[in-house]
């Protein structure tokens, strides 16, 4: 599989061959039907925000379910769905005040493991996704 990986500011993105690491037990794989760069990969990518390197581009994406792991409810594999590009906990004063865009634990997301590259580097998934696509 490829993934469109930020390597340094202002250097073009690097398509590798990436592996998926393992499904951990609240994850979701989706297979991504379309995704984009957004402002906050554009920020990224010119150094105005770190999230350290590698990471997979492209959190805002769609797909279908491909997998889930074993304390997910609520979703099944073959349902489409969209990802969500500001994670919140829910819990904490931010979320509960109407302001889950700012939830204050969301930075143990912003940068997860979620492939390894073929020199054994991991990437990691902004927000915790990773837009991995079957391209050969």
């Amino acid at each position: 599989m490829k993934a469109a990986l930020f390597l340094e500011p202002g250097a073009p993105l690097s398509l590798e061959a990436v592996e998926l690491l393992p499904l951990r037990a609240n994850d979701v794989r989706v297979r991504i039907t379309a995704t984009s760069l957004c402002h906050t990969d554009v920020a990224i990518r010119s150094g105005e925000q770190t999230y350290g390197t590698p990471i997979v581009m492209g959190h805002e994406a769609c797909g279908v379910v491909e997998a889930v792991g074993a304390a997910v409810q609520g979703i099944q594999v073959d349902d489409r769905v969209i990802s969500s590009t500001a994670p919140s906990c829910g819990h904490c004063e931010n979320c509960t005040g109407g302001r889950p865009h700012v939830c204050v634990l969301s930075g143990s997301v912003r940068s997860v493991p979620r492939a390894r590259r073929t020199n054994g580097d991991i990437a990691t998934g902004l927000f915790g996704l990773c837009p991995i696509h079957g391209w050969r």
